[in-house]
Formats: structure tokens, sequence, C-alpha cells
């Protein structure tokens, strides 16, 4: 900082008038030779000068540093700001270099301007050096070794955690045929009593009736590689509708992804697709198709993008229901869509823990009030059944999609969560039915997916509260939808009461949500 040495150059290099990188070749004989030196010499001198500036400006704690005569000081960074008084100008190439007395004089000036920030300690005094103590180190005394010992406690209910990791022991069980879930009294809307295994009496889901209870069809624990939503593994048929079901015309609409075996590995590979998908280029008329989009990402996956490409293609294009104000997943503007929306939400203070924490059966009074009636007003009774899980520290997941839809100054944000579940076993004839409206509520519950869906929405609602200007969650939070890719068949198959299949769509009361995160937040 006190000595800016820049030698004759041979070749100048410095930024036109224009401001583009220029070099004179010309060499010394050159037009103009010397003014395009000086150009270098001086941006040269102001960026050792802009360095000096991050130098002073950055630091945590203190910067110490030292100025003294030489012939390079005319032009150092330090020597220019401490000896340059105009405030609106930069300072020339170079400054006079002052005798040490005026020198000091004029530092110390400047150091009584700035309220105690810079203090000015003169190295030197007259011919004479100031002494600079010596450091030695201190003997080393004898000293027996011992067993170190912990003296604290751990606070072993701190962790980071996940929807997975809070739903782990529901979906490691595992419900055969004749095995109640655990969704105590149905699906529905009303208490229920559990009459035998496997069947539940009470208002259920159709809202007449015994429900008879299906074998859960797996789950997605969130894991860097999508272990995404398991086919089912039981083989016991699904009941074929009945000629009174109102839905029955479903079962003759065929999936596209019936040949399409699931596991691991395919999730993931279809959360990447469509983590990649731009409606703008792989939309209808965009420059691109999601075919071309499958061919670039399964090469060497061993699948035929062929097929999985047309299924896709009508997934896509399939409504997404009133929420999305009736637009396919293809007709959201790449403006509106936020893929893979990673959170870390601190739980109970995060790093710095409250005494005290919730536990996530605090969840489960917080449903029942916020939802008494109507769509997974059932749920509470399966959510008491969960491990009683601290909610202590991190809690990290990544939402697959954020939409927004609304007009300018009305928009409202929705979460998007796609899913490859199979709701029939691999030897059934896999129809648009198997994904209707009481299939997929019934799944939801089954998977614990309502209270992943909370958990999304808790942290888009935290995001919002940070980014949109105005934020009111009765108006801005959309709600949630769960796409079933498999179930979902295009623009012209919908379920006798208006419901397009495959597509679970909910809005949960705005103040579900805050009260859920006050609760993730420590308030008990």
């Amino acid at each position: 900082l006190w000595s800016h040495w820049s030698p004759p150059p041979t070749y100048p290099r410095f930024h036109d008038e224009r401001g583009v990188r220029t070099r004179d070749v010309g060499g010394s004989g050159g037009p103009d030779f010397a003014a395009h030196a000086a150009a270098q010499q001086q941006e040269e001198a102001d960026e050792d000068l802009r360095l000096a500036y991050v130098t002073l400006t950055r630091a945590k704690a203190k910067v110490i540093t030292w100025w003294a005569p030489t012939a390079n000081t005319t032009s150092a960074p330090l020597h220019r700001l401490l000896l340059h008084d105009d405030p609106v100008t930069v300072a020339p190439l170079k400054v006079p270099v002052p005798s040490d007395s005026a020198a000091l004089a004029a530092f110390r000036a400047r150091a009584g301007t700035s309220g105690g920030a810079l203090a000015v300690e003169p190295v030197a005094v007259g011919d004479e050096i100031a002494p600079i103590g010596r450091w030695d180190a201190p003997r080393q005394h004898d000293r027996s070794l011992r067993l170190a010992t912990l003296d604290r406690s751990l606070d072993l209910t701190w962790r980071r955690t996940s929807y997975s990791a809070l739903t782990h022991a529901a979906h490691e069980a595992t419900y055969g045929a004749g095995t109640p879930t655990p969704q105590g009294p149905g699906v529905g809307q009303g208490p229920g009593t559990t009459t035998g295994p496997g069947t539940t009496t009470g208002p259920g889901t159709g809202g007449s009736g015994p429900t008879s209870i299906t074998p859960a069809f797996g789950s997605e624990p969130e894991t860097p590689q999508k272990d995404d939503e398991a086919d089912v593994t039981d083989d016991a048929p699904v009941p074929a509708p009945t000629p009174d079901d109102p839905d029955a015309g479903l079962h003759e609409v065929d999936s596209r992804w019936h040949g399409l075996a699931g596991g691991t590995g395919f999730g993931t590979l279809v959360h990447r697709v469509l983590e990649h998908y731009d409606p703008a280029v792989h939309g209808p008329g965009g420059p691109s198709s999601v075919q071309a989009l499958v061919v670039g990402l399964t090469r060497g996956k061993g699948l035929d993008p062929t097929v999985l490409g047309e299924a896709l293609t009508t997934a896509v294009s399939t409504p997404m229901g009133p929420l999305a104000d009736g637009r396919s997943f293809s007709q959201v503007a790449r403006r509106d869509l936020l893929p893979e929306l990673d959170f870390e939400l601190p739980l109970s203070g995060g790093d710095a823990p409250a005494a005290t924490s919730a536990a996530l059966g605090g969840l489960v009074g917080i449903w029942r009030a916020h939802v008494p009636t109507g769509l997974l007003a059932g749920y509470p009774d399966a959510l008491a059944q969960l491990a009683a899980a601290p909610l202590r520290g991190y809690l990290s997941g990544s939402i697959d999609a954020v939409v927004r839809v609304g007009p300018p100054g009305g928009e409202r944000y929705l979460v998007v969560d796609h899913k490859t579940n199979r709701l029939a076993p691999r030897e059934e004839r896999l129809t648009a039915w198997h994904y209707r409206h009481e299939a997929l509520e019934r799944s939801m519950v089954e998977a614990h997916y309502p209270l992943q869906a909370l958990l999304y929405a808790v942290a888009l609602h935290r995001y919002l509260r940070w980014r949109r200007p105005g934020y009111d969650p009765g108006e801005h939070l959309g709600g949630v939808l769960y796409l079933y890719l498999r179930g979902m068949s295009g623009p012209d198959v919908l379920g006798a009461d208006g419901h397009v299949p495959g597509v679970f769509s909910w809005r949960p009361p705005p103040g579900l949500v805050v009260d859920f995160s006050e609760l993730l937040a420590g308030a008990g």
C-alpha cells in the first residue's frame, strides 16, 4: 500500500474512449504511444487504489498498515488516499511526498476527524527506531497426562430432519392385504369405527357406507437421489369399479405409463426431466419437445425415450384444475415457474435452540382446529400415529416447482409436487380410474403426503414473506397440487364430479400454514 512501481510498458494495455480493451503494438515510435503508456499506468494505479479501498473497508476488526517515504511512494494507493483532500475527485496519479514532519501532521489531522476510527503511530522517532518488544515462549512445565472427560450434556434432540425422516417409521411399515392402514377413522370428513381388518365404517371419502382400506402404495423419501414413490409391492388386485360407480368410465382410459416400471432411478429421471422442462421450449409450439428432452437425459439408461416422452407429454398437457386456473403444466410461462426450490428452515431456533421445543404431535390439534370438515379433515388421525419427533434443528427439503398464477397484482403461488406412484399392482392394467379423486385422497393419507404438502406450504410462506412486497398469506398462498403423473390422461378426461384424474389439489387454510410455521419456529 505504501509503494507502487509501474515500469514503462513496451506494449501498453488500456481501455480506449469507448471502454474497449486495447493493446498498442506499434512500439515506442508509434503514434500516441506516450499517451497509451500513460493510460496503462493510470489504470494500474487506479486499480491498486480500488484494491486499497477494499482492503481498508472489509476488515472485521482492525487494519494495520504502514506508510514510508520512498521513490515509489508518490503513486502508492495509501499515499494517494491519505494526502488527497478533495472527497469528490479521484486522487491524481502522483502526489508529492512531503517531509516526515509534514506527513505526520497531515495524517494526524485526518485521524482527528475520524471519530477514533483512525490512529497514527510513528515507528521512528528522530533517527532512533522505537524499541520492538521481543516475544519469548513461556517455559513448558511438566504435566501429567489424564483422561479427558465430557463435562457437559449433549442436546440429542437437535438434528437436521426432513419430511421423509419424520415419516420414516410409517413408510417402513408394510400394510398387506387385510391389514388396516394407519389412518384411524377413514380418510373422510368425520369419525368412524374400525370394525375389522381392512374395513372402516363412517362417512369416509365417498360420503356413505363402509370404506375398504386397500394396501398402502409407498412413499417418496427426499434423498439426494429420489427414492420416488415405490410401486405397489402387494400383488392383491385393486377391486374393479362397480356399475354404480360414477367414475367407472375412467376404467376404460388406459394410462400411457402402464409399461413404465418404477424404482429409484426411474423416479429420479422423471424429476430431472421436469426440472429441465421449459414450457416455452418444450411445450406446444416451442422449438423443441418433451421427447427431445427425454432423449437427451435417458441416453444409456435402458429406457425407451419415445414411450416416456409420450407419457410425459400427456401429463404436462393435462389441466391442473381450478387452483391453477385450468392451466396445464405446459401452459405455465417460464417467468411464472420456479423449479426445485430447496429450503433449509430453522426449527425452534435453529443454531441457537430454545430451552423447550415443540413436537410434531402439536400439529394434530392445529389441523383439527383449522380443518374440522371437508377435504383431509380425517388426516389428524393418521398424523397422531407418527412418532412424536422433537422439532429442533433444521428442516430441509426441495419443492419440485412453485407456480405463479393469477393476474398482475392478484398473483397466487402454488406448491407443485410430481409423483410417479403406481396405484395398482404391476401386473394389473393401469387406468385413469386408479387415480380418481377418492383414490388420490387415500394415497395421500397413506403416504402422509398432507404433512409433506403442509411443510412445503410453510417453506413457501416463509419464502414469500421475505420476497413478496405486501405479502398476505390469505391472498398469495394459492394451495398445493400433487400431480400423479401416471394418472394424468390429457385435457379431455374428467371424473364424474369434474375432478381431473391424477390431480390432487388442496388449498390449506392460511391460518393452518401460519400456525404450523409458528409451531416449527418453537412457539409451542
